[in-house]
């Protein structure tokens, strides 16, 4: 009855805006069916049918609307984004200590989520704006392959963020987020358990940008995140509150090259858990762990030349952990992945080929983005990928791939794992 209720609410409000004939709405839809097969012994292991969207990096399907409303004096607006997709998780994750064992806490979303929707209002010219809801903000995002997405999702909650744009090319941005957001992988929802708790000061994450472009020449982009409350300290009548998603400390940064034409050159970093104290996951009390002792750097680089129909480039990654939780400030090998491709446009078809070699690193199963490896921080853990791809364009907002990915993985022990993946993958945008 409540959500009947919220649905019909959002189709009023939805309708008043259309009226208003100030909305503007796209979104995609992204699927894909794959059959899976590898070499290894045990029913587990046969060849089995497995739908996944490439595009949206998630099992089954993912389904967008996005939706920005800008008022007449382009002062001020709202955005919001609905997402539904296959997979999202069947808890939030989170325990809280009731009468007796502890009691979890239920993903009240279920399969549609609203990643973001926040308002907005502008003030000299929109040189200085204020938001405020579930936000969002690409402003600062890197260009990069691999850690692009993350670094706009580590900055998402529930708070308020400054936006100032005090000249041409500067972009800089400060904020406080009160409540965290779940990955893809959860749907991106709102960790819900946070609004029956108080919002502790210390708990409080907050997040500072600065970017700034010069035309035709670079840009430069930098973001900081301060540690969050965590879920111990649901647990804690001190520290209760602030419940949410990924509270570690982060920084990211990168730097773009755009002086040269069908050149992209860009190379981005990402440095986590920075605080003094930055874990407090398995206890109440703090385990004082640095960036000595947990720290992880991830550095990302990609490169890709255009020569009419002709496109190739380079993408790379290299990871670097100082420790874990388990074994703090212990020996971790490094990670390095390298990706060569190459593709050619003839007229709607595009061809595509992919080679992938990751020393210290392995294939995710049952996930065939281009990004599906994992790093294993083990020099002697290996993989080989080879991935041949067509993409027919039936227009400019639908198109479909077909494709093999081949993995050969060598793990520390045993023998080489085969694994296989014949795929069909499907995105419509409107």
């Amino acid at each position: 009855m409540k959500k009947s209720i919220i649905i019909v609410a959002m189709i009023v409000i939805l309708s008043g805006i259309v009226y208003a004939q100030d909305l503007r709405l796209d979104g995609y839809i992204n699927t894909g069916l794959g059959l899976l097969s590898n070499d290894q012994d045990g029913d587990a292991n046969d060849a089995r049918l497995r739908a996944f969207g490439i595009d949206a990096e998630q099992p089954g399907f993912r389904f967008r609307l996005n939706g920005v409303y800008t008022n007449e004096a382009n002062n001020a607006g709202i955005r919001f984004r609905l997402q539904s997709q296959g997979n999202y998780g069947g808890s939030t994750g989170i325990t809280f200590p009731g009468e007796g064992e502890l009691a979890s806490v239920p993903n009240l979303f279920g399969y549609f989520s609203m990643p973001y929707v926040f308002g907005w209002v502008g003030f000299l010219e929109n040189k200085i704006t204020l938001s405020g809801g579930i936000l969002e903000d690409n402003a600062w995002t890197t260009g990069d392959w691999w850690l692009a997405s993350d670094s706009m999702n580590h900055f998402v909650g529930l708070g308020t963020l400054l936006k100032v744009t005090p000249i041409n090319g500067l972009v800089l941005g400060a904020g406080a987020h009160l409540v965290g957001r779940a990955g893809g992988g959860d749907n991106n929802r709102l960790q819900l358990v946070n609004f029956g708790t108080e919002q502790f000061l210390e708990n409080t994450r907050y997040v500072f940008h600065a970017g700034y472009t010069m035309p035709n020449m670079f840009r430069v982009d930098l973001s900081y995140r301060t540690e969050g409350g965590s879920v111990a300290a649901a647990s804690s009548a001190e520290k209760a509150g602030n419940i949410g998603a990924d509270n570690s400390s982060r920084l990211y940064a990168d730097v773009r090259l755009l002086a040269v034409d069908n050149l992209t050159a860009v190379v981005a970093a990402s440095f986590n858990n920075l605080g003094e104290s930055t874990i407090r996951w398995n206890t109440v009390e703090d385990k004082g762990f640095t960036f000595q002792d947990i720290g992880e750097t991830i550095i990302s680089q990609t490169f890709a030349y255009r020569i009419d129909d002709l496109r190739f480039g380079l993408n790379a990654a290299q990871w670097m952990r100082n420790g874990t939780t388990t074994a703090p400030n212990s020996d971790q090998d490094a990670s390095l992945l390298f990706n060569p491709w190459v593709s050619y446009t003839i007229n709607t078809i595009v061809p595509r080929l992919d080679l992938a070699y990751f020393a210290g690193g392995s294939s995710s199963q049952g996930n065939w983005h281009r990004r599906a490896f994992t790093a294993a921080y083990n020099s002697d853990v290996s993989l080989f990928s080879i991935r041949p791809s067509v993409r027919i364009n039936l227009d400019g907002r639908t198109h479909f791939e077909i494709g093999n990915m081949l993995n050969i993985d060598s793990p520390a022990e045993g023998d080489n794992r085969i694994s296989n993946v014949f795929y069909v993958d499907l995105r419509w945008s409107f």
